[in-house]
C-alpha cells in the first residue's frame, strides 16, 4: 500500500509504501519485550517502526458491550509497521516489499504468545490490501481478534444502518 499515512507528502510527513500490522496486550513480559527488541533491531525499512502506546485509564471503566471496542483490559498497543520507498524497478520494489512485509509477519507472530488480541485494520497483517490471505494468528473480526464479542451486535447494526455496504474497509464488518 503506498500512500502519506500522517498527512499529505510534501509537509514533512512520510510518505512511501507501508505494510501494517498490530497487537495490544494486558502487559508486556520479557518475551515480549526481547521480541520487540529483536524485531527493531532487524527492520529492513528505514521508515517503518514499531510504536508501543499505553492503553487504559477511563476506557476500562466502559463496559465490554458498550462500545465497538471489546479490548477494555488492554494496556499497551503495539502497531508494527515497514515501510519502503517506491521504485520504477519491478524488481527492487518487490524485493523491498517482500522483506519488509515477511518482517512484520514475523514480528507479529513472535508477539502472538503475549497479546490479547488485536483491532480494527491493524487485527491482520495487512494483507488484504494485496494478497485477501488469512493468517493463523488471525481471522478478522472472529474470537479475541477484532470485534470479539461485539461482532454479533456490530453485524446487526451493519445490516440495519448500512444494508448496502458502503462503509468499508479492509477489515470490515460483513451484515449479518
Amino acid at each position: 500500500m503506498c500512500f502519506a499515512p500522517f498527512g499529505p507528502s510534501g509537509d514533512g510527513q512520510l510518505a512511501g509504501c507501508y505494510y501494517m500490522s498490530g497487537a495490544i496486550f494486558d502487559s508486556l513480559p520479557e518475551g515480549a519485550v526481547q521480541a520487540l527488541a529483536a524485531a527493531a533491531a532487524s527492520n529492513p525499512g528505514k521508515e517503518g517502526a514499531l510504536i508501543v502506546s499505553m492503553l487504559g485509564g477511563k476506557a476500562a471503566d466502559v463496559p465490554v458491550g458498550a462500545t465497538a471496542y471489546a479490548q477494555r483490559g488492554a494496556r499497551f498497543f503495539v502497531v508494527i509497521f515497514a515501510a519502503w520507498q517506491p521504485s520504477a524497478n519491478a524488481a527492487t520494489y518487490t524485493k523491498r516489499r517482500d522483506a519488509c512485509k515477511a518482517w512484520v509477519h514475523r514480528t507479529k507472530a513472535a508477539l502472538q504468545p503475549y497479546a490479547l488480541g488485536a483491532y480494527g485494520q491493524l487485527a491482520g497483517n495487512a494483507s488484504a490490501y494485496d494478497e485477501q490471505t488469512v493468517h493463523d494468528y488471525h481471522t478478522p473480526g472472529e474470537g479475541p481478534y477484532g470485534w470479539a464479542s461485539n461482532l454479533a451486535k456490530l453485524r446487526a447494526a451493519k445490516a440495519k444502518f448500512d444494508p448496502n455496504d458502503l462503509f468499508v474497509n479492509t477489515d470490515h464488518i460483513k451484515k449479518a
